[in-house]
């Protein structure tokens, strides 16, 4: 009975077979709670239960049977309450249920998972706006650098943890528009051939090699790939527009940015470069250049082909479609291309384009 008592209070589980089914339904519970030293344990105190209640039992019927002749008036209710106990007991055909051994629950390797309250996430929400009131980007190093100056105990402390949790209250990461990738035509392929020639020809010769190139920057300038939150909310530019135009044109070589060649200035369109500005830009340029590397020096400035860089001479234009007829005879007379009078301007016009 002391061990039954043991394993019912100290194991938080009933064992023996001498407990009531009652406790024993109860001993179910704790099952869950058991180790496996403990079950190893259990057993051992139910072997050892079993054998005392085996002696305990034959030596009480032993004495019920000694003394059933000799005993008194005064113990005679002693004895009947022993002898209803040995009878309820024996009586007792249910099995006690014995926890079966699990092995020990795997732990986790790693650092453990960070669960983000309510609280923590409309902090990332509000800081995210907060930025872009701001007009700051909401990138994940202002993000994260925000979040910490605010709450130093703040549990996302990487770039990753961030991206993983914005990506799981809503956010999104995309572009702001989408670009056309040109095909890789045959004639592109062809131009591109004669380019590295000539470019291994310009090494060759140890020619100082320039590489010119335009951009143009907005006021309202933003970025092309940014965060959204899950309302849409991200852009800092709504409806205003993009705003005034900054035309940048520059050279660049392997010692960097020749910036006694740098050329800007505020636009007045979407393109305000042309052919006349871009001219003298490479006069200036050209007589700047040989004084820097000695006229013996050969210097090769690369460009693209935008249209501003073709511009072909006054000898060389052809006649436009808005001339009258007179003017466009004059232009065939003046370069010995034969005509009739009796021509149209619309045949005048295909003999100047043959």
């Amino acid at each position: 009975v002391a061990a039954g008592q043991f394993l019912q209070y100290k194991a938080g589980c009933v064992v023996s077979g001498a407990i009531r089914d009652s406790n024993r339904e109860n001993a179910l519970k704790h099952v869950g709670r058991l180790t496996l030293n403990d079950t190893f344990f259990i057993r051992r105190m139910i072997l050892f239960h079993k054998i005392v209640y085996e002696h305990a039992g034959l030596l009480l019927r032993n004495f019920l049977e000694y003394n059933s002749s000799n005993t008194s008036s005064n113990n005679k209710g002693h004895m009947e309450k022993m002898s209803a106990v040995l009878r309820r007991s024996s009586s007792a055909s249910s099995p006690s249920v014995l926890p079966s051994p699990s092995s020990p629950k795997k732990q986790n390797a790693g650092r453990p998972k960070i669960q983000l309250t309510t609280l923590e996430q409309d902090t990332i929400r509000l800081t995210f706006h907060l930025l872009l009131k701001d007009k700051i980007y909401p990138t994940l190093e202002n993000l994260l650098s925000a979040l910490l100056a605010q709450k130093p105990d703040f549990p996302i402390r990487s770039r990753m943890l961030l991206h993983r949790q914005l990506k799981l209250i809503g956010f999104k990461y995309r572009q702001t528009k989408k670009a056309n990738v040109l095909m890789d035509a045959t004639a592109i392929q062809a131009q591109r051939a004669v380019y590295f020639r000539k470019l291994e020809e310009l090494r060759s010769s140890k020619a100082v090699l320039y590489y010119h190139d335009e951009t143009w920057m907005n006021r309202n300038e933003e970025k092309t790939v940014i965060w959204f939150d899950d309302e849409g909310f991200g852009r800092l530019r709504n409806s205003e527009g993009k705003g005034q135009r900054l035309a940048i044109s520059g050279l660049i070589s392997l010692s960097g940015f020749h910036l006694r060649s740098l050329d800007m200035f505020k636009c007045d369109k979407v393109h305000s470069m042309d052919s006349k500005h871009f001219v003298e830009w490479m006069e200036t340029t050209a007589s700047t250049l040989p004084a820097e590397h000695g006229k013996a020096t050969p210097i090769a400035i690369l460009i693209d082909n935008a249209t501003w860089h073709n511009k072909l001479a006054p000898e060389s234009e052809p006649p436009k479609r808005a001339w009258q007829k007179a003017l466009v005879a004059d232009w065939l007379t003046q370069r010995k291309i034969k005509f009739e009078l009796y021509m149209t301007k619309a045949e005048l016009l295909e003999l100047a384009f043959q």
